[in-house]
């Protein structure tokens, strides 16, 4: 029964993507910009993050403080969007996305974190991007075992990079969500974990210069029941069918978005002109 659920739903991600891609070929708007934004709002907002999308786009774009809010929760969304950034030109030059490289966009995640754990086997810090040396825990979620974390790492990653060059558009995001989904699940860091793991989706989405996608934040205890239901059932295919809807609910959005913008025609002088 999923799977014919399954193949409706893709058709349906697959109209609203068609649909999507014949507007931003007529459209003039800052459409990057403001999906930047929403995914650092939004994956920032599940982890706790006080701020709402409209101070985050202030922030990022007119370096705005907003008044009453703390100052980790600045720090948090400034950070976030570096590491996006860093993640978008990652994918975009092709680059080799290695052991260093994830290493990379976790420091940048948690350049202004001080959390770190020191034990009998050393020091970690989240902010240096190392890998943790300690077990962890969320919840009733009791992730794997330390050392068995960079050789899962290491494993994921070749994966990704063998079925990076998928072609069909539900292909690269069942790899990119795939890749998100496995990414949470080992939790190589001490933080910063589940931010991490939606923007390494990104880098596959990106690569393949597809739409960018994040989970709403008003969805996060669907979000955290697909996890926890896909593991326990040990199937993808639940995780991805939460991840298409939301995907589709974005497109969506960004559709209704696209139809307000003015439209760019050319005159015979070839001026973009807009009515």
């Amino acid at each position: 029964m999923l799977n014919g659920s399954m193949d409706n739903q893709y058709k349906i991600v697959l109209n609203t993507f068609e649909e999507y891609k014949s507007l931003t070929r007529n459209q003039i708007l800052n459409l990057f910009k403001f999906n930047y934004y929403a995914i650092v709002h939004h994956s920032s907002k599940i982890e706790g993050n006080t701020l709402t999308l409209e101070e985050t786009e202030f922030l990022l774009d007119k370096n705005l403080t907003p008044k009453s809010k703390p100052l980790e929760d600045l720090l948090m969304v400034n950070d976030h969007y570096s590491a996006l950034l860093y993640v978008i030109e990652l994918a975009k030059n092709k680059s080799k996305f290695d052991l260093n490289e994830l290493k990379n966009i976790s420091s940048l995640l948690m350049k202004n974190s001080e959390k770190m754990v020191s034990n009998v086997l050393g020091i970690t810090y989240a902010s240096k991007g190392d890998l943790r040396l300690s077990n962890l825990r969320a919840g009733k979620t009791v992730f794997m075992n330390y050392d068995k974390v960079e050789s899962k790492v290491l494993q994921l990653l070749d994966y990704i990079s063998v079925n990076l060059n998928s072609k069909n558009f539900i292909e690269i995001n069942k790899l990119a969500f795939l890749f998100h989904y496995q990414m949470v699940t080992i939790h190589p860091f001490l933080d910063g974990n589940g931010r991490l793991s939606r923007l390494v989706m990104n880098y596959v989405q990106q690569y393949h210069n597809i739409p960018l996608s994040y989970i709403y934040a008003n969805d996060k205890l669907d979000y955290y029941k697909a996890l926890n239901i896909t593991r326990e059932n040990e199937n993808l295919e639940i995780f991805y069918k939460f991840m298409f809807n939301q995907l589709n609910k974005q497109l969506k959005a960004e559709i209704k978005h696209l139809k307000k913008q003015p439209k760019i025609k050319k005159n015979k002088k070839g001026f973009s002109l807009i009515f």
